[in-house]
């Protein structure tokens, strides 16, 4: 196992972990599953190791503080390679739209190979399934917010 290193990061980092690991509330709204706290948690960490040279999945908390932690250094080469690895800041971009929509047609020609038009796939990050429509009203807008 590689040698861990101690770390101290910034307040405005430590604000930034907490505010990332807060959970999101869900607004059903055919846009899809807003992203988990871990997984807005991860993602900060990944970027707080890529500025300070760790990697974002050895953290450990230490006893001195919550802005202190242990973690496993990486060279800085791989640092600024797997900087090129961190998705776009904006994830309803063009760049991120064009990915979503390559990596959703094998889904679409499974759906329509095999099953009927009032077939839905849920992906989720556990797993995926198979749901169909068997009764419904038309959907009401009247009490939405804007």
């Amino acid at each position: 196992m590689s040698e861990r290193k101690d770390y101290e990061m910034t307040e405005d980092d430590l604000a930034k972990i907490m505010k990332a690991s807060e959970p999101v509330p869900m607004i059903a709204l055919q846009c899809g599953t807003p992203r988990s706290p871990q997984e807005t948690a991860n993602e900060a960490w990944k970027e707080l190791g890529g500025r300070m040279g760790f990697d974002h999945m050895t953290v450990l908390p230490t006893h001195t503080g919550n802005r202190f932690f242990t973690a496993v250094p990486v060279p800085v080469e791989s640092v600024e390679s797997d900087n090129e690895e961190i998705p776009e800041k904006d994830p309803t971009g063009r760049k991120a739209v064009d990915r979503l929509t390559e990596a959703a047609k094998p889904l679409i020609k499974y759906l329509n190979e095999n099953h009927h038009p009032h077939t839905k796939i849920i992906v989720e990050p556990t797993g995926v399934e198979v749901l169909e429509s068997l009764m419904g009203n038309p959907k009401k807008y009247d009490f939405l917010k804007d």
